[in-house]
């Protein structure tokens, strides 16, 4: 399968994600299929204003306050995540809405590497960091998905292996993750 990350920017406009989404439908119907995973920044900021949240940004991250990891995660999890599925349904696929978290698609933690603490940010488990031998930082699920004939479409939003709870992870490191499965899957970046 090959791996595609999108922007929510590139979704969201108007011009480009039709194109975008007959292109991920092609892709999905060729040997291999695709997984497709997503940002949507822009809309995470534009729901937190609504709700009279500021965003902050440090190091290139998104502070990501206790208080603020749950409204993220029902905007990149759910609304955004459903909205990419419909569009792709709509455009001939069969679609299915995921987040990293979810059949421990991609094992995920609170992380430490900032000099600043980011709050609910996490980074994905690489095999052997903190696991153990056996477990690989995916699953089989996306591949089982792909081979099946759906085209997962996955949200940056994971699970924190430790306590449980919802993390918000770097849409580009989730797929270039994912991308380096033993699984054989390739990435793109759009």
């Amino acid at each position: 399968p090959l791996v595609i990350k999108a922007g929510g920017t590139t979704i969201e406009d108007a011009t480009t994600a039709p194109a975008l989404f007959a292109a991920l439908v092609g892709l999905s119907r060729q040997p291999g299929g695709v997984v497709f995973v997503h940002g949507g920044g822009k809309a995470v900021d534009r729901h937190l204003e609504r709700l009279g949240m500021t965003s902050e940004r440090r190091e290139g991250i998104r502070i990501t306050p206790p208080e603020q990891v749950e409204e993220i995660a029902a905007v990149l999890a759910g609304s955004f995540n459903k909205r990419v599925v419909a569009g792709l349904n709509m455009a001939g696929a069969r679609a299915v809405g995921l987040c990293l978290g979810d059949g421990r698609a991609i094992a995920t933690r609170k992380t430490t590497r900032y000099a600043v603490d980011p709050g609910r940010v996490g980074e994905v488990i690489e095999e052997g960091v903190g696991r153990q031998a056996s477990e690989a930082s995916t699953s089989a699920l996306l591949p089982l998905l792909v081979a099946n004939g759906f085209l997962p479409v996955v949200s940056s939003i994971g699970i924190d292996e430790g306590d449980g709870g919802f993390l918000n992870v770097n849409a580009d490191d989730a797929a270039a993750v994912q991308a380096q499965d033993p699984n054989g899957l390739r990435l793109l970046q759009m």
